[in-house]
């Protein structure tokens, strides 16, 4: 019966032990993935918030450079609106009459050009697309530029009075210019002549040039055709000229400008030096070009990456503290095993003993002769007599 009661107990504290050791592990393991969801939501957090920080950033400028093109194009137009108004005197003479020679004309339009640096030329075609007089030298009068594709526009569409058009190479002078066209129109409406502008695209690379720029930024200025017109930071080892007309191939930017879109925000790795950045594209408006402002994310993310690695240590030290408190905890629990387990045996040893000597007493007891029993040492243990 009582080898019955020991086994019992002996499985009650057996159960026990592993119970305690499962709840431990297990309340470990709870609280370390607690900690690292709780790390893990701080970190999101902080990361959304550091790239809509890049966001605003991005917009922000690429709205300043979009604003500051079209101030450009503002300002062209109004050389424009200035040969509109010289048009209505002594322009309009060489116009009806062409035996008077243009030399004062191109006077007046070299004038013209030479108040604005970032003019290249100015130039009068009529209205069957030769020219009238021009500040450019390889356009003589009566040169034909019917065959130009702004020309061709501008004729086709009685509703349109101006056109830009995107980065286009001249074989004329060669260079690469942007061109601004106007209608001017007699007084029932109808083409008289045509202003031609054409502007020197080099002037975008040089104000980017006096912009204040943080680590990490670039700005661009990118056609419609995909052709980069201007860059800063400059990648590989050329200038602004250098990198005036390079193709670009990237697919987000083409989706962008077949979407229709005014602006958007995507991140991908730049074409050009490979940096991953996020990007905000911003349309500038009525003009056939695209305004590019990238945040390297190496840098915008900096103060993430220190974050990170922060809460990585601290968690691998509550981690390594939490596991040596549980070790500890596991140790005391198999001491009190292997405690309870020798009181056991001591227990059971005991009983054995007395059992033994139960028995033998019995035994003694029953015999008729006389029987001494001596321990080691030699001292009377036990006497029987009868």
């Amino acid at each position: 019966m009582d080898d019955v009661v020991s086994h019992t107990n002996e499985e009650w504290f057996e159960r026990d032990h592993w119970r305690l050791r499962r709840r431990a592990i297990a309340l470990y393991l709870i609280a370390l993935l607690a900690l690292l969801l709780f790390f893990a939501s701080i970190l999101l957090d902080q990361h959304r918030g550091d790239l809509e920080v890049g966001r605003e950033l991005t917009r922000a400028r690429a709205d300043l450079v979009a604003e500051w093109v079209a101030t450009t194009f503002a300002v062209s137009d109004h050389a424009l609106g200035g040969l509109s108004q010289l048009y209505d005197a002594p322009l309009a003479r060489v116009v009806k009459d062409s035996s008077l020679a243009p030399a004062d004309v191109e006077a007046l339009l070299a004038g013209q050009r030479d108040r604005l640096a970032f003019i290249d030329e100015l130039t009068l075609v009529n209205a069957q697309g030769h020219v009238i007089a021009s500040s450019a030298a390889y356009w003589p009068p009566g040169f034909d530029v019917s065959g130009l594709p702004y020309f061709r526009a501008l004729q086709a569409s009685i509703e349109r009075d101006e056109l830009f058009t995107p980065l286009y190479w001249s074989a004329l002078s060669q260079n690469f210019h942007v061109v601004h066209a106007r209608r001017l129109t007699g007084p029932e409406g109808d083409l008289r002549a045509l202003a031609v502008l054409q502007l020197n695209p080099v002037i975008f690379g040089e104000v980017l040039e006096r912009l204040n720029m943080t680590r990490g930024e670039s700005i661009a200025i990118v056609d419609t055709e995909m052709r980069l017109i201007t860059r800063r930071p400059i990648f590989g080892e050329g200038d602004a000229m250098d990198i005036l007309g390079t193709p670009i191939t990237e697919p987000l930017t083409r989706a962008f400008l077949a979407s229709g879109k005014a602006t958007t925000t995507l991140r991908t790795t730049s074409p050009l030096d490979g940096s991953e950045r996020l990007y905000t594209m911003r349309r500038v408006e009525g003009l056939p070009f695209l305004v590019v402002v990238g945040e390297q994310l190496e840098v915008l993310l900096a103060g993430w990456w220190q974050r990170l690695w922060l809460l990585v240590g601290v968690y691998l030290v509550v981690a390594a503290l939490g596991w040596w408190l549980l070790r500890h905890y596991l140790n005391r629990l198999r001491l009190e095993d292997v405690l309870r387990r020798h009181f056991v045996e001591l227990d059971q040893s005991r009983r054995k003993v007395q059992d033994r000597e139960a028995r033998l007493k019995a035994l003694i007891g029953s015999m008729q002769d006389m029987i001494f029993v001596f321990d080691g040492r030699g001292a009377l243990c036990l006497c029987s007599c009868r």
